[in-house]
């Protein structure tokens, strides 16, 4: 048997093994020791290689028990070498299961179920498990913190009461649309009505943690003018005393001697974080006496929309377009040519809550 002098390339290891070193004269006596003992069991001989003093010995030259964790040389440790170091990695067996012992009845019996995880409730859509407070090991459905739980929407006077989990409530707040003006024209004199303003708009977020219900006030829109009069103003919309916007104001009515008759300002929030005036309407254009294109003004939006559209340029006659309900938008004015002629009238205001845990 000859040692080796020199590394053999064939046995370099790429993996990150386990290495045990062994000094003379403590873990080996050179010139007469024929073997050194593993820490761990590695397996087999093809995963192990041995080095004295950091030169590299042939497979061929020591053999491996796994009973006993022995590397034995099949010489004496030459004089002279003061070192030996075993590197090796373990091996971790595998085990299949045999054919038929999983069956679905097992994977039943052992699935993490409401009981074995000791959930108090029963779910709910929506919810999640979340520890219970006080109880160890105990779970709880539970509705996620903050977010938008539902959703409320009044188009008429009534009261708002607060549903279970909820803290907070964001609320627009609409007012009333204005009515459109009237128009009470003659032969060859064509008036035309302003349309009415928008409705207003407040914005606020409400902390309900201590509150159960508040009163709900919805405006209605503002009539349209009959004949020669001007539109009514919308009414005011309310969330209890916490904030509230007025109505549009009403169109003036059509007038003999102005073809031009202005339009009309939206109402206006207060008590909310955001205050939004609503829009103006449009002008009312006659022609006086005589001919010509000639239009009644068109409703202004609210921060909903909703404002009519103007009278056509190419009526002779006609009454004002209602709003749209429920969205604050204002009455367009009324374009006469012979006869009284009724403006628009104005949407009726709109509340909507939006509650959040």
């Amino acid at each position: 048997m000859a040692f080796l002098n020199g590394t053999d390339p064939s046995l370099r290891q790429t993996r990150t093994p386990t290495v045990d070193t062994f000094a003379a004269g403590v873990g080996f006596t050179a010139g007469s020791s024929t073997y050194v003992t593993l820490s761990v069991d590695c397996g087999t001989e093809a995963s192990l290689i041995t080095t004295f003093d950091g030169i590299t010995q042939h497979r061929d030259t020591y053999s491996y028990d796994t009973s006993n964790r022995r590397v034995t040389f099949d010489a004496a440790i030459p004089t002279g070498v003061s070192k030996i170091e075993c590197t090796y990695t373990t091996t971790i067996p595998a085990t299949t299961p045999a054919d038929g012992s999983v069956t679905q009845a097992k994977l039943s019996g052992e699935a993490v179920n409401e009981a074995k995880l000791q959930v108090s409730n029963a779910p709910t859509n929506g919810y999640f498990l979340s520890a219970q407070s006080g109880a160890t090991g105990g779970l709880t459905w539970a509705a996620a913190g903050g977010g938008l739980q539902s959703i409320q929407v009044f188009t008429s006077s009534g009261t708002w009461t607060k549903p279970s989990g909820i803290s907070k409530v964001l609320v627009y707040v609409i007012g009333g649309g204005g009515g459109g003006g009237g128009s009470s024209g003659s032969s060859n004199v064509n008036e035309a009505g302003a349309g009415g303003g928008g409705g207003g708009c407040a914005v606020e977020l409400i902390d309900v943690s201590s509150i159960s219900s508040e009163t709900v006030t919805i405006g209605a829109g503002g009539a349209g003018g009959a004949g020669d009069s001007d539109g009514t103003t919308g009414g005011t919309s309310s969330f209890g005393s916490h904030c509230s916007a007025t109505g549009g104001v009403g169109g003036h009515k059509g007038q003999s001697t102005n073809n031009f008759v202005e339009g009309e300002p939206g109402g206006a929030g207060s008590g909310g974080t955001y205050n939004m005036t609503g829009g103006p309407s449009g002008p009312g254009l006659g022609t006086g006496s005589g001919q010509g294109a000639r239009s009644g003004g068109a409703g202004g939006n609210s921060f909903f929309g909703g404002g009519a559209r103007a009278t056509g340029v190419d009526d002779w006659a006609s009454n004002g377009i209602d709003a749209t309900a429920n969205t604050g938008g204002g009455g367009s004015g009324a374009l006469g040519e012979s006869g009284d002629r009724t403006g628009g009238v104005g949407g009726s205001g709109i509340i909507v809550c939006e509650e959040f845990a």
